[in-house]
């Protein structure tokens, strides 16, 4: 979920290391401005998101488990990028 915004977005700082015999050891996702990355993930980015598995902040559902505090800090952070990533 964290990754694939940098990879589709600003895929030229995304990099994958593998050890010769393509085993994925380690990996860097970033962007060069934070600024534009989150006002682009807010204005793209969230229209992919899936609202049936995070509801938008401020959006009661039936489903008590995705009324969550966890889930609706994930919903805030994914909607409105506002998380220590970004």
């Amino acid at each position: 979920m964290w990754y694939r915004p940098y990879v589709c977005m600003t895929p030229n700082t995304c990099h994958v290391l593998d050890d010769g015999f393509e085993r994925i050891i380690g990996y860097c996702v970033g962007t060069a401005d934070t600024v534009a990355f989150a006002q682009r993930w807010r204005d793209t980015w969230i229209h992919g998101i899936n609202d049936k598995q995070v509801t938008e902040p401020d959006n009661k559902i039936d489903d008590l488990s995705k009324n969550h505090e966890m889930v609706e800090g994930l919903g805030n952070a994914l909607y409105n990028a506002r998380c220590g990533m970004l």
